[in-house]
Parts: structure tokens; sequence; C-alpha cells
């Protein structure tokens, strides 16, 4: 096995703590329904990923050492780079909560945690605001029984969003930064995204699949999943079963990062899941530590 993508994105809700069972907490419970698991971010079949979490060189392949291939099969021993700590979470919200009310809750907790990162200009204040409003139009059309009765009154000329590392870290991570599966999300998307004129978009079969798209997109990347902010400031999305103090970090031979949990008094983690941490889903990490600005280490989950 060459890669580590298979073990992530699966349902870890509700996972089972019987302890016969003796699953570590990275081998998948087939027992749960992966239909009630967030949208996972690495692929389960052969198919390329999308991200780049661990680059393309050696590091982006699992190896196991010689003198481990013959451990306990519980631990799984992995290397790979510490990044940062969660310090706020989201809370999980209700299950059929709407994608329009969820990223107006993600912006609540995003305002609240500005001990974590710089404070907010009047400017990206508004922008944030607007990205919430538009996504709240996109919310009322998607979720909507009788299209026809909908009124958008979307103004004449949309305002210059402002160029800001928050407010592109906090639109990227609305969607997994990226529009589906198989496409990252581009700046020309974005600025198509919240210029959009819902009231016409939909008026037009064309139009109303590209519209779907994005609010495909949406549902995708906020569904079952919880803003994060971390102790230096960044910005990502992770699933339920995440707490504070969790850490965040890029296995090697793994396409996205990851949340692991130290247990205590002992040098194993246990595996939470993937995530998605803006900035650094395309080797960010490792030429973060290149610099020598970020260590590896040893993780051995269990």
């Amino acid at each position: 096995m060459e890669s580590l993508d298979p073990i992530c994105g699966w349902q870890t809700l509700g996972r089972s703590s019987d302890l016969t069972w003796e699953l570590p907490s990275w081998t998948p419970d087939y027992t749960l329904d992966q239909e009630n698991a967030p949208a996972p971010l690495a692929p389960f079949d052969r198919r390329s990923s999308i991200y780049a979490a661990a680059g393309y060189d050696h590091r982006s392949k699992f190896q196991v050492r010689d003198e481990l291939a013959h451990a306990e099969w519980r631990k799984l021993q992995t290397r790979g780079i510490w990044i940062d700590s969660i310090a706020r979470l989201s809370n999980p919200g209700p299950e059929k909560e709407e994608f329009g009310t969820k990223a107006a809750r993600w912006l609540l907790v995003l305002l609240s945690a500005q001990e974590f990162w710089k404070e907010l200009t009047d400017d990206v204040q508004r922008s944030l605001d607007y990205i919430c409003s538009v996504i709240s139009k996109y919310s009322s059309y998607h979720y909507s029984t009788n299209r026809s009765t909908l009124e958008f009154k979307s103004p004449n000329k949309a305002p210059i969003l402002s160029e800001n590392k928050t407010l592109d870290a906090f639109t990227q991570t609305l969607l997994l930064g990226r529009l589906s599966s198989r496409d990252r999300l581009t700046k020309g998307d974005i600025d198509e995204l919240f210029n959009m004129n819902p009231l016409v978009a939909f008026s037009t079969p064309e139009e109303g699949e590209h519209l779907d798209k994005f609010c495909h997109a949406f549902e995708e990347g906020l569904k079952r999943r919880r803003l994060l902010v971390t102790e230096n400031g960044l910005i990502g999305s992770a699933p339920q079963t995440a707490e504070e103090g969790d850490i965040l970090c890029v296995l090697y031979g793994c396409s996205v990062p990851v949340i692991l949990r130290k247990f205590q008094d002992e040098n194993f983690y246990e595996f939470v899941g993937e995530c998605y941490l803006h900035g650094f889903m395309d080797a960010e990490a490792i030429a973060l530590h290149i610099k020598g600005v970020l260590e590896e280490q040893e993780f051995v989950l269990m």
C-alpha cells in the first residue's frame, strides 16, 4: 500500500466503542452507513486525488519500514508534519440544516475567534456579510419546492470583494476548495459564483444546470462538517467528531491533511479523520518543512 487515502473519508460518527471489536481508529468501520458520512475529500477508488497535501515526491507515498513490517497490526507507524492544533470549532448543528443557515453560523464562529488571527477591517467584514447573503439566496433556491415563487433582488452591481487572506480562506473552506470531486475551485469560479443573478440563472436550462452545480458544491462542502480555526489562525473544516485541542498534520502518503488526537500520557494517536485546511492542500507543509518552519515526526496510530 503506497497511499493512506483509503483510511480517510469514512463515517466515524457512531463508531462502535465495543472493545471486543478491537478495531484501531485508523481502520474503517464498515458497519456504519457511509451515506451518513461527509462528502470525502480523498477518493476511495483508484482515481487520483485533486489534492496533494503530501506533495509529489517520495513523501506522497506511504512506506513501511522493514523493522516495522511485522509489528503489531493495530499500530500503524506513520511519518508526517505537524501543522497546528484546533482552537475553535463550530457546533455540528442539526442534520437537515440548510447550507445557507450553516454558512451564517460558521461566519459567527469565525468572527468570535478573532483573537487567533488579525482583526477584521470594515471592508472585509462587509465582504464576508455579502458572501453569506449570496449563499443564503443559493440555499433558498436549492431547497425551494416551488422555485417559481422565489424573488431574488440582486444588486445592480455586486460589491468588489476585498482581497484578503481570511476572506479567501473562508470562501474556499465553504466549498472545500472544489466545485466537485474532480474539479478544484478557481478564482473565475468564485467571481462567477458571487456575481450570478439566480433569478436569471434558473430561468434557462443551461444556466440552471450551472446554478445547481454551485448549490451541490455548497451542500457537499458544509454538510456534516464543522468550521475550525487553529491556534495560529488557519481556517478549515473538520468532521463532526473533531474536538478542540486535536492536532492537524500531513501524513506522508495521504493527499489531504488529517486530524489526530493524542492518547493521554501515551505517544500514540487516535485517527479522527481527514480535513480541509486552507493553505495546506497542495504541498505547502512540505515546503515549510524544507525551509525549517515545520517539523517532521512519527505518528503511531492506534
